[in-house]
């Protein structure tokens, strides 16, 4: 029986540092039947020239050169250039075990899609997230783990889709979609699946570093609207929500991008127009939350924040002066 051939797209941006770690670990896989497809998406660095230093050394990888155009993009042009029967994603700046494409193969034998765990990979500590055991998920249920803060993780990265069901509904990353559009584009895939398959081995490595935008507190403008493109990808995964339980956490979800927004500027310090709007679109929607399945902690969270904003980060700056940190 020939084995599946697996497409794995890498988009490229400004990954000089980290890059050579990433090419080599999918160089490294224990599944060897791949193509690998590099998308320098116009790196002003020297990440193209490694791609093309990676090109010539094994004949399973291939470069895309583009003009920046963003990751959703260059993920779409891996896409439509992809030959495999099966897909997954590598971001530039992570790595990934040598299992990792064949315990994610052989999880999507018989579904639909395989999700593996993951590591968090900080400065000073690693940390695994990864499923309590191995199990077979319905499409309702897996879009309400998609939803959970705890739950599977939006990512596209950890996880093994079919290029036919990519290609036959015509799924894309939506390329106005600048946060969350991970989550949208599974999302829209899980609503044609029958089954998926959690893998409870953490194969992935996902870098946090100084270059990520999770650590950094600074705004603007640019920043914010950004970061509200959230919104119109969480109003997308919704039109593809089956289950009562689906539907109540996107609306809650909606309500703690708002939070997760205002928390960030008030710890700025900018932009108090557009606080007060959030601070009222919170306290509106607040019975979303409430009603929601989401735990119990962060419904208390959020409601602290919406009554009492300032309190909240005055007293968090307060328990880490406190606490020394």
């Amino acid at each position: 029986m020939i084995e599946p051939l697996v497409s794995i797209i890498v988009p490229v941006y400004q990954a000089e540092p980290f890059l050579r770690k990433c090419l080599d670990s999918i160089l490294a896989q224990s599944y060897t039947r791949m193509e690998i497809i590099l998308i320098d998406d116009g790196s002003p660095d020297m990440s193209g020239s490694i791609c093309e230093e990676y090109v010539q050394r094994d004949f399973r990888m291939r470069v895309i050169h583009q003009e920046n155009r963003g990751v959703s993009c260059a993920r779409n042009a891996g896409i439509e250039s992809a030959a495999g029967q099966l897909v997954t994603f590598v971001d530039s700046d992570d790595w990934v075990a040598p299992e990792h494409v064949e315990i994610l193969v052989r999880g999507i034998e018989n579904c639909d899609c395989s999700i593996c765990g993951y590591w968090v990979e900080e400065q000073k500590s690693s940390i695994a997230q990864k499923a309590e055991k191995s199990e077979e998920f319905s499409a309702d249920t897996a879009m309400e783990q998609l939803l959970s803060p705890f739950g599977i993780l939006g990512s596209v990265c950890n996880k093994m889709f079919r290029l036919s069901t990519i290609r036959g509904a015509k799924i894309q990353f939506r390329e106005d979609v600048t946060y969350m559009e991970d989550m949208l584009f599974c999302a829209s895939y899980f609503n044609l699946c029958k089954t998926l398959f959690c893998i409870n081995q953490a194969t992935y490595h996902y870098r946090q570093h100084a270059a990520s935008t999770v650590g950094s507190l600074s705004v603007s403008m640019e920043w914010l609207q950004r970061r509200m493109t959230a919104f119109e990808a969480l109003k997308g995964v919704r039109t593809v929500c089956h289950s009562a339980a689906a539907v109540r956490l996107c609306g809650a979800r909606e309500q703690t991008e708002c939070m997760e927004i205002l928390l960030r500027l008030l710890r700025a310090g900018a932009m108090r127009d557009e606080s007060k709007r959030l601070i009222c679109r919170m306290r509106f929607g607040m019975w979303k939350v409430l009603r929601s399945p989401l735990p119990v902690k962060i419904k208390l969270k959020y409601s602290f924040v919406a009554l009492w904003p300032k309190l909240y980060c005055g007293l968090r700056k307060w328990s880490g002066i406190k606490g020394g940190t």
